[in-house]
């Protein structure tokens, strides 16, 4: 394997632990999975991580766009409420406040420091991303943050001569 290929394997590896140690209880990589249709219920909150981009120069960059979702549900609201609702009808408002606090310590976990990983290599964001609110209203119903984090790689030493 090329020391690129492994840089961005161990990259990967990385940032879906750190998701699920900020809070989510699952992170996919690649293509959306069946399971969020169908499990929704046990796979939230959760995190998605979709390869953006790649470029190699003396420094390899790693583009990757993560998408932090909860599950949104219809509010029940009695009849006081229904006077004057608050928040609307359902938690998207919930949702997404869950979502920036996963988003908060996982950046922090990362951000503004070179981080090591066991494979004797290293990363670093290299620059503060920027999130924008999702919001799917058809058959899955999620909301959440999505933004893409530029990783520069370094370091990385193939195992074979």
């Amino acid at each position: 394997m090329s020391e690129s290929y492994r840089g961005f394997y161990d990259l990967t590896e990385d940032i879906i632990q750190r998701l699920k140690d900020a809070g989510c209880s699952v992170v996919t990589f690649g293509d959306v999975p069946d399971y969020i249709r169908s499990q929704k219920n046990v796979v939230t909150p959760g995190a998605h991580i979709s390869p953006v981009g790649f470029s190699t120069n003396d420094i390899n960059t790693v583009q990757l766009e993560v998408f932090v979702y909860d599950l949104t549900t219809l509010i029940k609201l009695d009849i006081e409420q229904s006077a004057n609702p608050i928040y609307g009808e359902n938690n998207t408002v919930d949702n997404l406040d869950t979502c920036m606090g996963i988003i908060d310590r996982f950046l922090r976990q990362i951000q503004k420091r070179t981080v090591q990983i066991n494979s004797g290599g290293y990363y670093r964001v290299q620059s503060s991303p920027q999130w924008s609110s999702v919001y799917e209203t058809g058959n899955v119903r999620l909301s959440g943050w999505i933004g893409t984090i530029n990783f520069s790689l370094q370091n990385y030493t193939s195992a074979c001569e």
